[in-house]
């Protein structure tokens, strides 16, 4: 905005253009000190000068002297602005007084706020005003080249990327092989099987302290599982033959066994293919119907013959009924 003035009665124009100019300048944001005219102001001025205050334009006359004593005639506190020229600077006429006036921020920086004032122009300036250091990934808001105006709040969230690495189980693999010796059901593990290790690379991103993204760039096998394999038997079970598990008991008669549905006095024949181990006892005991797998109860005596008690229980054992 530009504004012309013309003085043609002194005495009369030169106190009412202060009037103008102190609207205007106001307008612009200067700060206005207001004085009784003195017998100066009124005192017809012959200097044409502009006076350019953050981006508002006016034209004055003055008198001749400093920068300083035509501010003052203008009643236009400097205080706390940028002046140029300096003030101490004599009065040419058509001179440029170039007045900035700082701008009142806010930033928000690793958890505080804070408010400052700057005379940059950028929201990349005003940071290194406030002293604040930014880091490579930072996010600024608004943008570091946007333009500053009054009020603006600046918000900076640290961003933070770190490596990490993860151990992490590889399931082993369960594989059957058929063999022809054993009983349908009879199963055997001759390998056990034995997870692995992988470690997983992957890259964090942090803000402000908390995670927002996690992206894998790598992996590597650091132990290789061991597969299970299991032994199926494929031979049927032969009739009057039973297949499972026998568990003890403290029988009344030596080396007898308890079954379920086999007539008392039933001679069968106890076989161990783990150990090879066979044993022919008879049935004088009747078994209750646990199920688990249980299919004898062997006296002590007979159980030992095949483990110690403390065993327990010995698996896929294989009853044939004696004819």
């Amino acid at each position: 905005m530009t504004i012309l003035r013309h003085f043609r009665q002194p005495h009369f124009l030169a106190c009412l253009g202060a009037a103008v100019l102190t609207a205007v300048l106001l307008t612009a944001g200067l700060t206005v000190v207001h004085r009784e005219p003195t017998r100066a102001a009124v005192v017809a001025s012959h200097i044409p000068i502009v006076v350019r205050s953050n981006g508002y334009t006016t034209t004055a006359s003055v008198q001749t002297g400093t920068i300083a004593m035509v501010l003052s005639e203008l009643q236009i506190d400097p205080t706390g602005s940028k002046i140029y020229p300096a003030l101490a600077t004599q009065v040419q006429p058509n001179l440029l007084i170039e007045i900035t006036h700082p701008l009142s921020l806010t930033i928000t920086a690793d958890g505080s706020t804070k408010t400052f004032a700057t005379f940059q122009t950028t929201v990349q300036g005003a940071i290194g005003d406030a002293d604040v250091q930014l880091g490579n990934l930072d996010k600024v808001e608004p943008s570091l080249d946007a333009p500053l105006t009054s009020d603006l709040h600046i918000t900076i969230r640290r961003i933070q990327q770190k490596t990490v690495t993860t151990d992490l189980d590889i399931p082993f693999a369960k594989t059957t092989q058929p063999n022809p010796t054993q009983f349908v059901g009879q199963n055997t593990i001759t390998q056990a099987g034995v997870n692995g290790t992988k470690r997983v690379t992957s890259l964090v991103t942090l803000q402000d302290g908390k995670q927002i993204s996690k992206q894998k760039t790598g992996e590597e096998t650091i132990l290789t599982p061991v597969a299970q394999i299991t032994v199926k038997g494929t031979k049927p079970v032969p009739q009057n033959s039973w297949y499972g598990d026998a568990t003890w008991f403290y029988a009344h008669y030596p080396m007898s066994a308890a079954m379920t549905n086999v007539a008392w006095g039933t001679r069968v024949k106890v076989t161990d293919p783990s150990s090879g181990k066979s044993l022919i006892v008879p049935v004088l005991d009747k078994l209750p119907n646990w199920g688990n797998g249980v299919v004898i109860d062997l006296s002590s005596d007979a159980f030992q013959y095949f483990a110690p008690l403390g065993h327990g229980r010995l698996v896929h054992l294989t009853v044939e009924k004696i004819q």
